[in-house]
């Protein structure tokens, strides 16, 4: 199944919720969406929304099909967004600001993230993670708890504008070689 909506600027909760047919999703004014778009849409291959700014919870939750995805405008992001898409390899939103808990985990095959503008990450953000091997946020201000928990190949990390950390940073990690914190002010209780 396709579903273009070449007008449609905002839409509310639920919408596509639990759809494992749809394959494409075109909505080029789209700026707005509520709660549970797609989730468990697990058909999903193209997506399209070049206008989206903002997105409820649980965005793209459990689309295991899509490789990759580009939301230029996009500014900020629920929970649980992209969580367990297991096929996706890349993501592209440069303007993200804000993004909140659970987001990007367990995108097992996540090999490439571009959020050159992300300020504040949720907690448990890129949490299980098998492919990526270097992080690389540069005006990254606040983390929330568990971020980068068990990235197993992860080997560099550099956060030059991160001033707080949440507890659980970076364990099971074995592979790190480099860490580059110059600005942080707390880290919580493990690290």
């Amino acid at each position: 199944k396709s579903f273009s909506l070449p007008n449609v600027r905002k839409v509310g909760n639920k919408f596509l919720a639990v759809n494992t047919k749809v394959n494409v999703v075109d909505m080029p004014e789209l700026e707005e969406i509520g709660d549970d778009f797609l989730r468990q849409g697990t058909g999903l291959h193209v997506l399209s929304m070049p206008s989206l700014k903002n997105v409820g919870h649980y965005f793209l939750y459990n689309a295991t099909s899509i490789p990759s995805v580009s939301l230029p405008n996009l500014e900020k992001a629920g929970d649980l967004f992209f969580f367990y898409c297991s096929k996706l390899e890349f993501i592209n939103t440069p303007k993200l600001r804000e993004i909140g808990e659970n987001a990007l985990r367990q995108c097992v095959n996540l090999k490439s993230i571009d959020l050159p503008s992300l300020e504040i990450a949720g907690d448990m953000f890129m949490r299980e993670h098998r492919n990526l091997e270097s992080i690389y946020f540069p005006v990254l201000k606040t983390i929330g708890k568990e971020f980068m928990f068990a990235n197993r190949e992860a080997r560099v990390v550099n956060l030059p504008a991160a001033e707080s950390i949440g507890h659980n940073f970076m364990p099971y990690n074995e592979k790190i070689s480099k860490v580059n914190l110059p600005v942080v002010k707390h880290i919580g209780k493990k690290f």
